[in-house]
């Protein structure tokens, strides 16, 4: 089988994205004991960074109506809480 598939078209197209002056740091792993990503600074250390808090959502999707067969229908309504 010496053929193989094409390459979809919009890889060629791809380049880096460079929006910005380039970052000191350069990421290292994960460290096993707190299971976080490390990370390597300019001082040639690894350590955690803090990114920031990010909240998390969580999305219920509450019955709210009656289908013709007198059941809930289960896929209407939503309800969503973010921190």
């Amino acid at each position: 089988m010496g053929s193989s598939a094409p390459v979809p078209w919009g890889m060629r197209r791809m380049r880096p994205l460079r929006n910005g002056p380039l970052s000191p740091w350069r990421y290292a792993g994960i460290d096993r004991g707190t299971q976080t990503g490390r990370w390597v600074g300019e001082d040639g250390k690894a350590r955690p960074v803090e990114l920031g808090k990010h909240g998390t959502s969580v999305n219920t999707y509450p019955s709210t109506q009656v289908g013709k067969d007198g059941k809930v229908d289960t896929d209407t309504g939503q309800d969503a809480e973010q921190d």
